[in-house]
């Protein structure tokens, strides 16, 4: 799908997660990788806390596709890309 390259760059974009059940805001970041990555959870790294959630990347040696590590999230927990901005100001 991608070429290594392309690959290694999808594999540092970072995406956000969101939950909507209070046991994971009480939970520290690795208890809930743990919780919802299982043996994964050494596969995914935090970027830091947003409201609700957190934002997220996959680690580079990551072997599996972020579709396979999202697979098994419950109902109740949230993916979305993280968006990035960039702001160009050109002076003349």
């Amino acid at each position: 799908m991608y070429s290594e390259k392309g690959e290694e760059e999808y594999k540092k974009r970072p995406f956000k997660i969101f939950f909507t059940d209070s046991k994971y805001a009480r939970m520290s970041f690795f208890d809930l990788a743990e919780e919802l990555f299982g043996p994964d959870a050494s596969d995914i790294q935090l970027e830091g806390d947003v409201p609700g959630g957190y934002s997220l990347s996959l680690n580079p040696a990551c072997q599996k596709s972020l579709e396979e590590l999202l697979e098994g999230l419950p109902s109740n927990v949230y993916f979305r890309w993280a968006m990035k901005i960039f702001i160009a100001f050109a002076y003349e």
